[in-house]
């Protein structure tokens, strides 16, 4: 039985400051850890936190609270399971436009490639 998904085409918003400046590459993201919202969708939010190891990009990248290595470049729902993303690992990340994240002071600290600014 195939699954059948539906897609809405409009363009994402960007939660990078300079677009140009930044070096992004294409991740797996699982659902491990994930709660799924009130709608019953497990939906990962632009600029979150994730870890995974970038030498074998096919394992799967998952939300990480402590030691990141990466943020989410755009909204992934991962209801149905491992999706495709995006990885930003060196950037500037506009803090004003991340919705329903909230990135710590230790975050930060691990995430030394990218510059958070208001």
């Amino acid at each position: 039985m195939s699954r059948v998904k539906t897609a809405q085409y409009t363009t994402p918003k960007t939660i990078l400051v300079a677009p140009e400046l930044a070096f992004t590459l294409p991740i797996k993201v699982a659902n491990t850890g994930i709660s799924a919202g009130a709608d019953g969708r497990k939906v990962i939010y632009a600029g979150t936190p994730i870890a995974g190891d970038f030498t074998n990009r096919a394992t799967a990248f998952v939300k990480e609270d402590t030691k990141p290595n990466a943020v989410l470049l755009h909204e992934v729902d991962v209801t149905d399971g491992t999706e495709n993303a995006t990885a930003v690992i060196f950037g500037f990340i506009d803090e004003s436009k991340l919705d329903n994240v909230t990135i710590t002071s230790a975050q930060k600290e691990a995430l030394s490639k990218i510059t958070f600014v208001k």
